[in-house]
């Protein structure tokens, strides 16, 4: 029993770390989350390590990568060298 609450309790402190962003248009407002909110890969995609809220679509988007050229352009433009 305690092993169980002890994962959980771990689970629970990652989930309360993740950040999240509020925007209003995908991808066009991606330049209003800061750019810790991104970790670029050795393949060139980009994985969010927060939430993305969207109000236009209310969409929750988490824990994604991406690869598509409009949501790179926009986090490229803004953050460029500051992507890790």
């Amino acid at each position: 029993m305690l092993r169980v609450f002890f994962a959980l309790s771990l689970a629970l402190c990652g989930m309360a770390k993740a950040e999240t962003y509020n925007i209003q248009v995908w991808p066009d407002d991606l330049d209003k989350v800061p750019c810790e909110a991104w970790k670029k890969n050795a393949d060139g995609s980009l994985t969010q390590t927060g939430t993305i809220v969207v109000a236009n679509s209310h969409s929750v988007i988490t824990a994604n990568t991406f690869t598509d050229a409009a949501t790179l352009r926009v986090v490229e433009k803004k953050c460029g060298a500051e992507l890790k």
